[in-house]
This record gives structure tokens, sequence and C-alpha cells, in this order.
């Protein structure tokens, strides 16, 4: 017959045995933080995209919400517009709500749609391409934040 002894040192180790099992399991359990899901290459995008941005001869603020508003100047020509934006196949597509001029006749219609290419975007720069109404071939921008 085992000591009284023994099944003393035997149950206050099957407790510390116990002990350190669950605490090992609650430390692998608040490892395992809920992790941010991984964006789609367009939703990337886009949230790199929203801000404001700045050319030579104006400034681009494309909002979360879908919006945009944009002016740009040349000499004594203006243009003002306001659009609605998102990302399609790594492109901006934006649709014209709202346009002014000044001193000029060359502009985009309201509820004209352009498709941007994205060729770089970063935490300070953007570049696009696209082909306006009136010139054949693309024309490259370059923007910073």
């Amino acid at each position: 017959m085992p000591e009284l002894w023994t099944l003393g040192i035997i149950s206050t180790t099957v407790k510390v045995v116990t002990l350190f099992f669950a605490v090992c399991l609650l430390l692998t359990a608040c490892s395992h933080r809920a992790e941010t899901p991984e964006l789609s290459g367009d939703a990337k995008l886009r949230a790199q995209i929203v801000g404001t941005w700045h050319s030579t001869n104006g400034v681009i603020v494309f909002g979360s919400d879908g919006s945009s508003s944009s002016s740009f100047t040349n000499g004594t020509k203006a243009w003002t517009y306001q659009e609605t934006w998102m990302v399609e196949d790594g492109s901006i597509v934006g649709t014209v709500t709202h346009a002014t001029f000044q001193n000029t006749t060359n502009h985009e219609p309201v509820g004209h749609t352009t498709r941007y290419k994205v060729i770089h975007v970063d935490d300070h720069r953007l570049v696009y391409e696209f082909e306006p109404i009136d010139i054949k071939g693309g024309i490259t921008i370059s923007l910073n934040r």
C-alpha cells in the first residue's frame, strides 16, 4: 500500500500539470487574435487612392464615399469637375456629375465616363494614363500628395 505522503505528491503533480496545460491552452488561444482580412487588388488600390493629390496645375480629391472633385488651370483656362468614381480592374473609372470651365470649350461633358489606368500608386505618388475626348493617344498624369 502506498504511503500517504506519496499520494500528496502525486495529487500536487497532477494539479500542477493540469494548470500548466490550461495556461498553455489559454496562451495559444490568445495568440490567435483576429487578423485583418486581405483586401482584393481593386479594394487595396481604392484605399490607396482616397485623399488629396496635387499636380503642377491642379488638385484632385478622391473621397472615400466615391465622390471626387478636381480643379485645373492652364494659363487663362480653368476647369472644375465633380465626379463619382470607383476602381475596376486596376483603373479609376470616373463619371462627370458637374463641370464648369472658363475661357475654353474643351471639357468633359456631364455624364461622360473616363477610365484612368493606374500605372503606379504609393503613399506619395499616383501615376495614371487616360485618353481625353479631344486627344488621340494616351496622356500620362503624375500626382503627388
